[in-house]
């Protein structure tokens, strides 16, 4: 798992994610959505074009930074790939 950061050339901030977004790699993702997140009031890119899996702590951290970017007029803005795994219920 990879949570590297970026600036495109107008200062939006891109945070790619590589790999397993999971009960143990969540915490890392949170952290730095978070700190890319706080005080920020124009957009947040997420490139998710990368991430093989995504649990629902993976898909909670991206929710909390979107209602953190929306409370000072922000947004969060996806790139979407394709999740090659899926959460099975039975795990």
């Amino acid at each position: 798992f990879v949570a590297a950061t970026e600036q495109l050339d107008n200062g939006t901030p891109v945070v790619s994610v590589m790999g397993e977004v999971d009960l143990a790699t969540a915490p890392a993702l949170e952290q730095t959505l978070r700190g890319v997140a706080d005080d920020r009031t124009g957009a947040v890119i997420v490139d998710l074009t990368g991430c093989s899996f995504l649990d629902s702590r993976g898909l909670g951290a991206l929710v909390a930074t979107k209602a953190r970017l929306e409370r000072s007029n922000g947004r969060l803005a996806l790139v979407l790939g394709r999740v090659v795994r899926t959460l099975d219920r039975g795990r």
